[in-house]
């Protein structure tokens, strides 16, 4: 296996990782936020779409 196609390979990995984990926490802050101010569905809904 080549040194750059691993490289490549991790890069992908790495960035694919850090945007889940982006979605996830951004999600948990969402509903975090939704609880504290009372937002109704629609709102959510608004905010997802």
């Amino acid at each position: 296996m080549d040194v750059r196609f691993q490289r490549t390979l991790r890069n992908i990995v790495a960035h694919r990782i850090d945007r889940l984990s982006c979605r996830v926490f951004g999600v948990q802050r969402l509903a975090k936020a939704w609880f504290e101010e009372g937002w109704s569905v629609l709102d959510l809904t608004i905010l997802l779409s």
